[in-house]
């Protein structure tokens, strides 16, 4: 199908020259036809340059006004000089005049001036130009082809070929090409070329390069010889079929010569012309392979890679990018990526894997590396029917340890027999003894501390690496089933030695889960610490962030929280403001407090919450220590005494309302909340801010005159425990307030008690005094 592209190449003024692009493509080949017109007369012509290279030189009649710039693209090198326009054809050229009416014009053949000529580029002669005894330019309509009946080779007069010595030879070399004789088949190939008889020599020397390609992968000085051979093979059969499969040989023989920009010239064409043919794909592959081997390029590398999967309909081709791809993955540490895409190699296309056994199995031994033992026993045991001897005992050996390592120990046992039986004297023989020896003990026991006893015996039998690794993984396991978390980390140093972390992290995770579950603070945070743990998100988040305050790492409590507030989810976001207002209380930050604590009331109004409602307690407490918002510090604790009327908390923020009132002098305030915080510590048998309180609060009775029930109360403070100096206080209170209610016979009486318990205080020179005035 044939499609059409008009690009405009570059254009000047109204009436200079212009010089534009159409491309369109055939079934398999891409055609330029370039038109330059102007107005004043454009006189062309055919020349030839060094090695008969075709010129086309289109001269105007004034110098050129275009973009002067060198041009280089498929088909054609254009210059500019002076008045002419110069096009070096690359492959095959036309030139035609053009007059206004598009009719039929005869081939240039001398110099002749028009408006508008058309210089035609293309790989070969393209179907838009028709052989007739006149050319013409002419856009036809393509038709399907039928099938014509096949009648077996002919030679070069069209005549059927029977018993011919080329198609002798070239049977002779398909078939030895499928055993990959390729000695053999270039022996034949000389001796053929030393025939006259050329009727397959195209399709000879096609298998010549193919054998060339496959030779030079481990003898590197062939790529020369491949390289010379391909260029021969494209001049002499321009218009074969088999074009784009000699290119990717000219671009792998580039890439094998390190010449990349060559490479890179030639997988162009390929690209551009054949873009769906598998050789084109093949080419792509072998381009990024080599630059893959910089590691700032296998980004780059694994794209042209996953390109040629998704865009290939040819199934090996798919199956090679496929395996580059795991290859990459692994590199890039995605396994699992690795895993799900060679996955599907093994299902569509499993003689792949056979054929391609040294790759194969080389992958399977990477997916082993990073645990992965389903997929690789996948490809080992389909290796396994291919029985090439060079690796068997090794692939033995891996069947079993891989098993082992899975956990499935009958098929470790069964295969680690096996190879004993197969390869009595094998390179790996000591280390399946080894690895038996410890599955039979294994096996003997199911009770789990029991087993940690053989295992202990294994650790000291045996000081092969391979076995105490082994041992030292199954130990750990065992204590990770018993829950023995801590007994793993006191083990660390050996694991770390044997390079089995995994368990570390994992039993480190599950005691910091346990602390916090806990509330084992310490232990959970100095675990993060040490072992530099980050548990999953969401989950303990709200845990770790209580840690993190109670042991003073404000700074991550502060991250955590910043973070966690940016939600969307409104109870989420609630739930976090509320905690921040929480940790600026412990770095007392009041403003801070009483900014996110308002925030959560508000919110919490808005979402009908109450259960944060309490923040009011952290909100008064901050108007409290800043000293200069005492008026909503009132305000607060009225909200509070409304919402909480009961509540213990009340004694402390009562307590500071008493302070403050102390401090404003406002007596009745004072009286009022003193006598709160009496009710409740009696309500709920709190003993704190006696005997205090009360005294405050007998003082405050005296103060406004309240003398009888002052009284009352500072005996029922003698009824407490008092030190001594805290009893002649209340003795002292007593003898005053009983002079005020004029009973002197017990003013005398408490005075005198209060001069008898303590000396040489305060309270005992004030009772002597008043004692001394009663007796007068």
């Amino acid at each position: 199908m044939k499609y059409l592209i008009y690009l405009i190449f570059f254009l000047t003024h109204s009436f200079a020259a212009q010089l534009t692009l159409n491309r369109y493509e055939e079934n398999n080949q891409s055609v330029d036809i370039y038109h330059l017109i102007d107005s004043n007369i454009i006189s062309c012509q055919q020349e030839y340059g060094k090695g008969f290279e075709k010129i086309i030189r289109c001269s105007l009649s004034h110098a050129v006004q275009l973009d002067k710039n060198h041009r280089n693209d498929t088909y054609f090198e254009i210059l500019f000089e002076k008045n002419d326009v110069i096009f070096k054809a690359k492959r095959y050229v036309k030139i035609l005049p053009i007059d206004d009416k598009l009719i039929d014009k005869t081939v240039v053949t001398r110099e002749k001036g028009y408006h508008h000529w058309v210089i035609i580029g293309s790989r070969y002669k393209p179907e838009i130009v028709e052989e007739n005894k006149r050319q013409k330019f002419n856009f036809p309509v393509k038709y399907a082809k039928k099938e014509t009946p096949y009648i077996g080779a002919l030679d070069l007069n069209g005549e059927p070929i029977k018993n011919k010595k080329s198609a002798i030879y070239l049977s002779k070399i398909k078939k030895l090409y499928g055993q990959k004789k390729y000695e053999t088949i270039l022996k034949l190939i000389d001796q053929y070329q030393s025939h006259d008889d050329n009727t397959f020599y195209s399709e000879i020397e096609l298998y010549k390069l193919r054998v060339l390609a496959g030779v030079a992968k481990l003898q590197r000085e062939k790529y020369e010889e491949l390289l010379g051979s391909a260029i021969q093979w494209i001049e002499d059969n321009p218009s074969n079929k088999n074009i784009p499969e000699v290119y990717s040989y000219v671009v792998k023989s580039y890439l094998g010569k390190g010449r990349l920009k060559q490479a890179e010239k030639y997988l162009h064409i390929l690209t551009s012309g054949f873009t769906d043919n598998k050789y084109t794909q093949m080419a792509q592959i072998f381009y990024a392979d080599t630059i893959y081997k910089s590691k700032k390029r296998r980004k780059e590398a694994q794209k042209i890679y996953k390109d040629v999967l998704y865009a290939t309909k040819d199934l090996e081709t798919a199956s090679v990018a496929a395996l580059k791809i795991a290859n990459s993955y692994i590199d890039f540490k995605e396994p699992e990526k690795a895993k799900k895409i060679y996955a599907k190699v093994l299902k569509s296309n499993p003689e792949f894997v056979k054929e391609n056994y040294d790759e194969s199995f080389t992958l399977a031994k990477r997916f082993a590396d990073n645990e992965l033992y389903d997929i690789a026993l996948d490809i080992a045991y389909m290796l396994e029917k291919v029985k090439k001897n060079t690796f068997q005992d090794e692939l033995q050996k891996s069947i079993g340890y891989w098993e082992e390592s899975r956990g499935n120990t009958e098929k470790a046992l069964q295969k680690y027999t096996a190879y004993l039986k197969s390869f009595p004297k094998g390179q790996y023989k000591s280390f399946v003894l080894k690895h038996l020896d410890t599955l039979m003990i294994m096996q003997s026991e199911q009770n789990l501390s029991k087993k940690l006893s053989f295992i202990d015996v294994i650790l000291q039998k045996y000081e092969d690496e391979e076995i105490q690794k082994r041992a030292l993984e199954e130990k750990a396991k065992l204590l990770f089933a018993l829950g023995r978390y801590d007994d793993i980390l006191k083990m660390k140093e050996k694991l770390h030695k044997y390079k089995i972390e995994k368990i570390i992290k994992k039993s480190a995770e599950k005691i910091i889960i346990n602390a916090l579950e806990n509330k084992q603070c310490e232990k959970a945070v100095v675990t993060m610490r040490d072992y530099n743990i980050t548990l999953p998100a969401d989950r303990y988040d709200e845990e770790i962030f209580t840690c993190y305050t109670e042991t003073g790492m404000f700074t991550e409590a502060k991250k955590i929280a910043e973070e966690k507030i940016k939600t969307d989810d409104l109870h989420q976001k609630l739930k976090w403001l509320y905690l921040s207002t929480k940790l600026y209380k412990k770095l007392d930050q009041n403003k801070k407090v009483i900014l996110a604590g308002n925030d959560v009331l508000k919110l919490s109004k808005a979402l009908g919450e109450k259960k944060y409602d309490d923040i009011l307690y952290d909100i008064a407490e901050a108007y409290y220590n800043l000293r200069e918002y005492d008026d909503l510090m009132l305000k607060t604790v009225k909200e509070i005494e409304q919402r909480f009327p009961e509540d213990v908390r009340n004694i402390d923020l009562f307590i500071k309302v008493v302070h403050y009132a102390q401090k404003r002098k406002d007596l009745m305030l004072q009286i009022n909340y003193a006598k709160k915080v009496i009710d409740l510590k009696k309500r709920y048998n709190v003993t704190a801010y006696s005997p205090r309180i009360e005294i405050q609060y007998i003082h405050g009775l005296q103060k406004i005159g309240q003398y009888k029930k002052a009284l009352a109360e500072d005996k029922k403070l003698l009824q407490k425990t008092l030190n001594d100096e805290q009893k002649a206080e209340v003795l002292y209170l007593a003898g005053e307030l009983s002079i005020a209610l004029q009973r002197k016979k017990d003013a005398v009486s408490y005075f005198t008690r209060c001069g008898e318990i303590v000396q040489n205080s305060n309270w005992q020179k004030l009772c002597a005094e008043n004692l001394e005035l009663l007796i007068e």
